[in-house]
């Protein structure tokens, strides 16, 4: 958590911009919409500074939209019922596979050996892991949910404990790397489906898996790989440290240490260690081809998380469930229902045809054209999950595009940058899933955040629309 100063400022200040927003006459929203925006307004504030935990901010969250009338029950408790958290939930069994066997620490061993006892190689090896696993996985919050678990293994491994530099590291590897690099992937990404989905039906026309990699990966997606990796060595430097089998410094080789050196050894799989890898496997082969089976990777989950309990053949008895993180939940039911309220109250619209009417942006050249899009959709972000903004706003920008003389899909690439690009946790589920295990602390999380979202803002971005410029996608 924050510090307890800036937990109390950021208690105060949401409750305060929670009342002023209700009271004060905003005449270009309806009433609906102007509740909901000052609900989601402290909910950003008390997810950003914590004051409570982010599941309890949740519930609160649930119980402000119904007692005000802002949206039904219905609505406002949609997001228990959505695939997205019976995805985190059945993900989270999954994830038991590499918890509560010792599988976890034999892949955990693999690697260390694998990066020649170099913790630099290593993080360069986990970075490019979560980078190729996004290329696989569909969804950032499955390989959030498998690589989380895995790293937490791998912490354990070396010895080091939560918030220390060498676990921030690790984790940061992994889960920022599958999640900021899968967005130049097409089908890693959910927001980059839904932004796909909105061009089908509002254009009628398609973008190809390897259209998406050329205009999104050469500079955004290795560009962020890179910046990941430099920013890792940067925030979390790793000095001499006292961990179980080695001592870690940055430029001198790791070396076991005598007494230890047999704990580096892959112990032989049982039984149920290979079960696992057999559902592990299965689960990543439905998902990669769920172009031909087209089952949503909700049902995938669920179906390998009831085989975990098979009676008989199973790997788990069914008690062992009690091991997942349950409050997440009134997380993730919050976050959706606040993006269905905004959609009820029509919030987004009023808002962009307020913006809409104060910008003469029509005129802007093929440069600021399309920065402008990637701002405005930036800014929209920050009231919900990317992954629901983009559902939303996408098509209102799309009827603005088209009113003007620039071509539409351009801007369209604008806006799924702005949509990769949280600049804090809350805005991405896969990243505040990560932060629900408590590895890293928040200021850890929002040096990396943010520092990679001003990064995309003030530099990849520009360099991705000069990019575009020179192949040809902008005319």
């Amino acid at each position: 958590m924050p510090k307890p100063w800036i937990r109390q400022i950021g208690g105060l200040s949401g409750i305060i911009v929670l009342l002023v927003i209700w009271f004060y006459p905003l005449p270009f929203l309806s009433l609906p919409a102007k509740q909901a925006l000052a609900i989601t307004l402290f909910a950003i504030i008390w997810w950003v500074t914590e004051p409570v935990e982010i599941e309890y901010t949740g519930l609160i969250v649930l119980f402000l939209l119904i007692i005000t009338h802002t949206v039904d029950f219905g609505i406002a408790f949609s997001g228990m019922s959505s695939r997205a958290t019976w995805l985190v939930l059945s993900g989270s069994i999954l994830g038991l596979g590499i918890t509560q066997t010792h599988l976890g620490e034999a892949m955990a061993t693999l690697l260390i050996q694998r990066s020649g006892f170099k913790f630099k190689r290593l993080i360069l090896s986990l970075v490019l892991l979560g980078f190729l696993i996004a290329c696989f996985i569909p969804s950032a919050t499955v390989r959030v949910l498998i690589l989380m678990p895995l790293a937490i293994k791998l912490a354990e491994t070396l010895g080091v404990k939560p918030h220390s530099h060498e676990a921030a590291a690790i984790i940061s590897a992994l889960i920022f790397s599958t999640y900021y690099g899968g967005h130049s992937i097409l089908t890693a990404g959910l927001p980059n489906i839904v932004v796909l989905g909105v061009v089908e039906n509002t254009l009628n026309q398609t973008i190809s898996w390897g259209e998406w990699a050329y205009v999104m990966l050469p500079a955004l997606g290795i560009g962020r790989i890179f910046l990941i990796y430099l920013l890792i060595l940067k925030f979390f430097p790793v000095s001499q440290a006292d961990i179980s089998f080695q001592n870690i410094v940055p430029e001198t080789p790791l070396k076991p240490n005598q007494p230890n050196s047999e704990f580096l050894k892959i112990k032989k799989l049982s039984t149920q260690e290979k079960k696992v890898m057999v559902l592990l496997g299965l689960a990543v082969l439905l998902w990669v081809l769920d172009f031909w089976h087209h089952l949503h990777p909700t049902y995938v989950a669920l179906l390998i998380a009831l085989l975990y309990f098979l009676p008989k053949w199973g790997v788990f008895e069914f008690k062992t469930i009690h091991q997942i993180n349950y409050p997440i939940i009134f997380y993730l039911g919050a976050m959706f229902g606040l993006s269905a309220a905004l959609q009820a109250t029509h919030l987004n619209d009023q808002v962009v045809h307020f913006i809409e009417g104060y910008l003469n942006f029509r005129n802007y050249g093929w440069f600021f054209f399309h920065y402008y899009f990637f701002l405005l959709t930036s800014v929209f972000s920050f009231l919900t999950d990317t992954a629901a903004e983009a559902a939303v706003i996408t098509p209102l920008l799309i009827q603005i595009v088209q009113t003007t003389d620039h071509p539409v899909l351009p801007a369209v690439f604008s806006m799924s940058v702005a949509y990769s690009n949280p600049f804090f946790p809350y805005q991405a589920t896969p990243l505040i899933l990560a932060y629900s295990f408590r590895w890293m602390s928040l200021t850890q999380t929002l040096k990396m955040t943010l520092t990679l979202a001003i990064s995309t803002l003030l530099v990849l971005t520009p360099l991705t629309i000069l990019y575009w410029k020179g192949i040809g996608v902008i005319p």
